[in-house]
């Protein structure tokens, strides 16, 4: 008979999002784990860690599915629900035009059930100050094409 457990490092975050998941023996002898990460993907291991990305926004549950080294029995762990990922994303109301140009920004992105998203952080690109605002406005000076990224935090 084998009992154990897992725990992963980060618990919520946004995709991509690099998980490490250790497992513990607490009694038996394990030849060796299936890891089956919610996502649709599944791992054998043999070492009492592993690092998955997860890439799809919602939540997940992680299964762990121990086999003992005698080929007896398996011994299941479910955590439902383990692994929460946001979507973060937004959109703008003009995607071009003569500087300067104003752009209102729209947070666009979802938290999985259970969930919300704080601290908004925007980088508009063009090297100027950052928002903490969730729908912000921005006036581009000059002339160009910039990438906008956005971050939130998960709680």
């Amino acid at each position: 008979m084998i009992t154990g457990d897992f725990t992963a490092d980060v618990l919520l975050g946004s995709a991509p999002l690099e998980v490490t998941f250790t497992y513990t023996i607490i009694y038996g002898a394990v030849d060796h784990v299936l890891w089956v990460f919610g996502d649709g993907t599944e791992e054998l291991g043999y070492n009492n860690t592993i690092s998955h990305t997860y890439s799809t926004y919602g939540t997940h549950t992680v299964l762990l599915k121990f086999y003992e080294s005698s080929g007896g029995s398996v011994y299941v762990i479910k955590k439902a629900d383990y692994i929460n990922l946001a979507k973060i994303d937004f959109s703008a109301d003009v995607l071009k035009g003569p500087s300067p140009l104003t752009v209102q920004f729209t947070d666009t992105s979802i938290a999985p059930s259970g969930h919300s998203l704080t601290n908004w952080e925007w980088d508009f690109g063009d090297g100027s100050d950052v928002s903490t605002q969730q729908n912000p406005s921005h006036v581009y000076e000059i002339d160009g094409n910039f990438n906008v990224k956005l971050s939130a935090d998960l709680a």
